[in-house]
This record gives C-alpha cells, sequence and structure tokens, in this order.
C-alpha cells in the first residue's frame, strides 16, 4: 500500500518538486532538526534553554543570568496526520517568580525580552518581541496550517495571533535595552528589523527610530484565533498586500496569545499546538467574463463550462482574473474543438497542492445542433485504489453524499460528469471526471445502461493521464449504479457511485450487467484475459482469479 501511496503522491509534487523548497518556509512540518535554544540578550547570552526547530525561535528565556528562565513550550509528539512532531507554545510562568507569566511565541526572526527590578513587585521598563526574519523574494497570498487550542483559567478569553509581514530595507532603532536586570540599567544596542519599527507601531523601550531610503512594509497580516480546538483544525487567512513591490525578507510570528497585546493579557497556561505551516500561491481564477459578461455559474474551483454558443470569442474579448499576487495566465482558443482554455500557473503550490489549473469553456461546434437534457442525481460515492501486488483495497470514499450530472441526447449518447474527485488520504483532487460521448442503450423494462470510455484522459491539473471506463445502470424506478474505473500507469482507481447507500466500501457490489475490468499483475488492463493470473475488479471488489 505505502507504493500507491508513494506513486499518487509523487504524482501531486512533480510540478512544483524542484522549486517549491524556495518559496516555502524551512522546516515547516518541523519533523527536521530541533536544536538548542540559546536565548539572545544585549549581554550576548551563551546559555541554554529549550529547544526550538532549527530555522525557527521559541520565545524561551534565559533570566537574569539564569536566574527565572523559562521554557514556553517545545517539540510536542504526534504531529498533523500521523507525522512525528509538531510545536508547542504554552505561556508558562517564570519558576523564580510565579506571577510573572513568559508569552510562548516562534518566529523567524530572534525573540528577545527585557525588565527591570521584580524582586518584590512587578517588574518595571518590560518589552520584547522579536527582531529579524527570513531572507525572502516571493509574494505567497496566504499562510496556513493545522492547529490546536486550549486556555488555562486567568485569561480564558485571550485570543492566539499569526502574524505575517514582508518587506524591502531596513529599520534601526538606537538604545533598546536588550537584557532583564534586578537593578540599575540593561545594556542596550541598536536593534535591526524590529517587528514594530517595521509595522509603525510605537515601543515601550528604545530610542530614535530610522530607516533605510528603499525602506518599505510590502504586506502585513495580524489575525486572532479565538476559542478552544481540541482536535486539529484547519487554519487558512489571505496575506494582504500594501504595496506591489518585491519584498527582501519576510517574517512569520505564531503565538499562544495576543501578541502585541501586552503583558497585562497573557493568561498562564493558554496553549497552542500547530503544524505543518505553509505559504499558499493561489493559482486559480477570481472572475471570468467573456465580451463584458461573467461565465454563468463561475466558481473558483469549477474547472469545466459549457457555453451555450457557437460563436468563439477573441483573446481581447476573455477577462480573466488571476487570484494569486505572482500567478500568471495563458488563454489558448481551439476552433475546431470549440475551446476557450485558461491556464493559471504560479511559482509554488496552492491550498490543494497543486501550482497550476486549467479552466475550459467548451462552445457548441458549427453545423452541430445537439441539445441534450440535463439531469443530477444526489448519492452516494465509494472509492478504492487497488494494490494489484497485494490485492489489497484502500479505500479513499465511504457513503459520501455527492451528486453525478448525466446530460443524454437524442442520438443514443450522454455526458457523465463526475465532479471533483477527492483522494481524502492525500488531500488530493484528481478534479472532475468527465465522459463525453457515452453510450445510452435502454431495454424492454426499462433499465437504461451507460458505457463509456476516456483514453489519455488529464487528471490533476494535467499532471495525471489516464484512461477512464464507465459502466453502469439507472432502473425505470431510478436506482442508479455507476462504476468508474480510472486506471493511471498500472493503479486502478475503482469509484461507485448509487442512490442507495452501502453497508461499507469493502461490501460494495454493482448490478450484475456491468462487465468486469481485467489486470494483469503488473497492473496493466487486459481486454481478453486468457492462460494467466489476473485480478478481476467488478464494483470495487477485487479478487485473483486463473483463467485457462
Amino acid at each position: 500500500m505505502k507504493k500507491i501511496y508513494s506513486i499518487l503522491l509523487s504524482a501531486a509534487l512533480v510540478a512544483s518538486s524542484s522549486i517549491a523548497s524556495a518559496q516555502q518556509l524551512p522546516n515547516s512540518n518541523f519533523d527536521g532538526s530541533w536544536v538548542d535554544c540559546v536565548p539572545w540578550t544585549s549581554k550576548n547570552n551563551t546559555s541554554k534553554k529549550g529547544k526550538q526547530p532549527e530555522s525557527w525561535c521559541i520565545s524561551h528565556v534565559i533570566g537574569m543570568s539564569g536566574t527565572g528562565a523559562t521554557e514556553v513550550g517545545g517539540q510536542y509528539s504526534g504531529g498533523y496526520d500521523g507525522s512525528a512532531y509538531a510545536v508547542k507554545l504554552i505561556h508558562t510562568a517564570n519558576p523564580y517568580k510565579s506571577s510573572q507569566i513568559v508569552p510562548g511565541y516562534m518566529s523567524l526572526g530572534t525573540s528577545w525580552a527585557t525588565s527591570k527590578g521584580g524582586m518584590i513587585g512587578d517588574p518595571s521598563n518590560k518589552d520584547g518581541g522579536v527582531f529579524g526574519g527570513l531572507a525572502f523574494t516571493y509574494k505567497p497570498d496566504a499562510i496556513s496550517f493545522y492547529y490546536q487550542r486550549s486556555h488555562g483559567s486567568s485569561k480564558p478569553s485571550e485570543p492566539a495571533s499569526v502574524i505575517v509581514y514582508s518587506w524591502k530595507g531596513q529599520w534601526s532603532q538606537a538604545s533598546v535595552p536588550g537584557n532583564n536586570v534586578l537593578m540599575g540599567s540593561a545594556a542596550t544596542v541598536t536593534m535591526v528589523d524590529r517587528d514594530k519599527n517595521i509595522l509603525g507601531m510605537s515601543t515601550d523601550q528604545g530610542g530614535t527610530v530610522s530607516k533605510s531610503s528603499d525602506a518599505e512594509l510590502i504586506s502585513y497580516l495580524n489575525y486572532s484565533i479565538q476559542g478552544d480546538a481540541s482536535s486539529w483544525t484547519y487554519f487558512e487567512q489571505p496575506i494582504p498586500y500594501k504595496t506591489s513591490s518585491t519584498p527582501e525578507k519576510i517574517n512569520v510570528i505564531i503565538s499562544a496569545g495576543d501578541y502585541f497585546g501586552g503583558s497585562s493579557v497573557v493568561g498562564k497556561d493558554n496553549t497552542l499546538i500547530f503544524d505543518n505551516v505553509s505559504l499558499i500561491y493561489y493559482s486559480r481564477l477570481s472572475a471570468l467574463s467573456v465580451n463584458g459578461v461573467a461565465v454563468e455559474g463561475f466558481d473558483s474551483k469549477v474547472y469545466n463550462y459549457s457555453i451555450a454558443s457557437t460563436e468563439l470569442p477573441t483573446e481581447d474579448q476573455i477577462v480573466a482574473t488571476v487570484m494569486g499576487q505572482t500567478a500568471t495566465k495563458s488563454i489558448a482558443i481551439d476552433k475546431e474543438a470549440a475551446t476557450v482554455t485558461i491556464t493559471v500557473s504560479n511559482v509554488s503550490t496552492d491550498n490543494d497542492g497543486q501550482s497550476s489549473h486549467t479552466y475550459v469553456l467548451q462552445y457548441e461546434k458549427v453545423g452541430e445542433e445537439k441539445v441534450g437534457v440535463s439531469t443530477e442525481y444526489p448519492g452516494y460515492l465509494n472509492g478504492v485504489i487497488i494494490d494489484t501486488e497485494t490485492n489489497e483495497n484502500m479505500p479513499f470514499a465511504e457513503n459520501e453524499e455527492k451528486s453525478i450530472t448525466i446530460t443524454e441526447y437524442e442520438d443514443g449518447t450522454c455526458d457523465f460528469l463526475l465532479p471533483d474527485l477527492y483522494l481524502s488520504m492525500l488531500e488530493m483532487s484528481l478534479g472532475d471526471i468527465l465522459v463525453e460521448g457515452a453510450t445510452v442503450t435502454k431495454d424492454e423494462t426499462g433499465i437504461a445502461t451507460y458505457n463509456g470510455v476516456v483514453e489519455a484522459m488529464p487528471l490533476l491539473g494535467g499532471e495525471l493521464i489516464a484512461d477512464v471506463t464507465l459502466n453502469g445502470t439507472i432502473s425505470a424506478a431510478g436506482v442508479v449504479e455507476m462504476q468508474i474505473d480510472v486506471l493511471w500507469e498500472g493503479v486502478p482507481i475503482v469509484c461507485t457511485f448509487t442512490t442507495n447507500q452501502v453497508t461499507g466500501v469493502e461490501n460494495i457490489e454493482i448490478n450484475e450487467n456491468v462487465t468486469p475490468v481485467y489486470y494483469n499483475l503488473q497492473g496493466v488492463k487486459v481486454a481478453n484475459p486468457e492462460n494467466g493470473v489476473f485480478i478481476k475488479v467488478q464494483g470495487s471488489k477485487a479478487s485473483k482469479v486463473i483463467v485457462k
């Protein structure tokens, strides 16, 4: 089963594998190296405290020469979807003084903190945050990750924070204190690219702020996550852009609390666990119109449209608006096929793992007056990927509520559409399964039989080329039973669609009228098996048979 999983996952990543690492954040799934944290201070601290994922900085503090050193989380075993590790951040009480709660946050920059006194009462001159970031010249459209969230009793309403900003040039602030002292004055430094300086915020500590002539804040997201989440929850949020300039640096700050809220809002034991931090580059359209009229039913995640016209537009009549900051589009018009094809690409992957998406407008061909009647059938989808070596089934859909659309024509043919075939275990959408020109035959009892084949169907944004076979029936009473076989390089993906729920994907059975499909042990489809051992597939059931 691992072999099948690896083959399909490799196909999903092949388009972007050579470039994805440059446009993504380092060690973003946190399964890479974890290293000792040496908290930065203006006194050049060299002592270790806590662990952090390589390339990231967790806000552990060293205190006053080790007194009051505090860890605020670290490595969390059992990441999202079975991965090894996630990051756990937790607001933690200073062991030297329990009333002082150290905030837990992590960033691509360097965390720091300063204060004075605190032997008896609350320390004064408190400040802290992050300076610096990662050299980065790309323009992601959104950030996503998976998280769990919980609160302690002291500040149960404190939100978690997700902050992303990019910039060019640099900001410098003079005389910033950068360590904790019991008495006297903290050592000061000129701090470069302090978060609040870049974002135009006032600071509690530090002197004059200056910036280079080319300094510019390019993008900025500050989002609050409210409430608790006991199970893994998906987060995705677009990054607003303030200018069209190309950045030089980026910083991502993820906090277990209200990062800019100040020490008074920090709640002990407020916790955020997160994994798989990804930058998203949209490669879809946000709007599509032809000759000044919006395409009917347009949706950024729907890629095929039928246009009731034989008049193909010219390229300058097509207005296709891309979603991504750095997305590009190409338009191709095929007069013979009567199609307009719009391909949107970006430098890295969208939230479905693909770096390009293709929209097709199918116009009516000149001379054809083919008028069909479309019927949508709601029902249930079940599906498995079959390992022909072990005869094992890997389910990806079980009684998934789904609808198919069949458009029947007077000439005894039909178009069959199964929209957005999604492989749940891979979090991967293969796209629409569209079988055009399938035959429809009806017997004297009213049973309609559907058969169709499409060779070399592009799926997964064109990264998979598969053969698709459709077999099925609709009874006189309207009971639908369809089998859709998708064969890609010897990997059978078998789907069944019915208007009735089944008791389990392992028990799916298709109408007896559906012809079984045979594969040899290498996974190659065989039309007329003879003299050997074959895999027989019928209704999502696979069995080894000997044919003599």
